[in-house]
């Protein structure tokens, strides 16, 4: 029983450090994203472009942006006025209310991340869909914030294929453990019979003497 908790703790051990691996990429393509608005930005002040024209161009080029799958994606929230700015596969959202978008579970996550933002950056976890007819499942989003503009830069990624990793740990981890028992009994078994054994014989005789 002692190695099969051990197993499953170590598998949770796992678990966490694949989270945290996948929260720092998260993190990292925010701010991959959020040196694409300074470029912009900096423009802007140079004088190279107006204020309207830096911050269209700097919508299309996080829109065209994908790091490193379609599933991980560029959204952009003003965190002053609460609204959507670019959702890259929804653009007609653009001017929308952050509120105006839950997941399954009421999670106001777009809220959240404004939030999280105007805080400095942070996460929030949420349920999504991959596609039209498929389960939620949580997705894991990151938002850092622009200041001169009073916008946030965020994106995200599943969480499924971390959880089924940590499982598929946790499952040969039970299975190895289990097997390590089992040895062990055997063993135990084997060596306790190698000496029970020639001792009872060595009774039987003693006693018909």
């Amino acid at each position: 029983i002692g190695v099969i908790a051990l197993s499953v703790i170590a598998a949770r051990i796992q678990y966490l450090d694949l989270y945290d691996t996948r929260l720092a990429t998260v993190h990292a393509h925010t701010e991959a994203g959020n040196s694409v608005l300074e470029h912009y930005a900096g423009l802007a002040q140079e004088g190279g472009l107006t204020l309207a024209q830096a911050q269209a161009q700097a919508i299309e080029a996080l829109a065209s942006m994908r790091a490193p799958s379609s599933d991980m994606y560029y959204t952009v929230l003003d965190t002053a006025a609460d609204t959507i700015v670019m959702h890259p596969f929804r653009r007609e959202r653009a001017g929308t209310a952050l509120d105006d978008y839950r997941d399954e579970a009421g999670t106001a996550y777009n809220s959240l991340l404004a939030q999280t933002a105007r805080d400095g950056g942070g996460h929030v976890t949420y349920l999504s869909r991959k596609g039209n007819g498929e389960p939620p499942i949580e997705r894991i989003a990151y938002a850092t914030p622009f200041a001169p503009w009073q916008w946030a830069v965020s994106t995200g990624a599943y969480l499924e294929d971390v959880q089924q990793q940590a499982m598929s740990f946790t499952v040969i981890m039970t299975l190895t453990g289990g097997t390590v028992v089992l040895i062990v009994f055997a063993l135990s078994w084997f060596i306790g019979n190698s000496i029970i054994i020639p001792l009872q014989r060595a009774t039987a005789v003693a006693r018909s003497i």
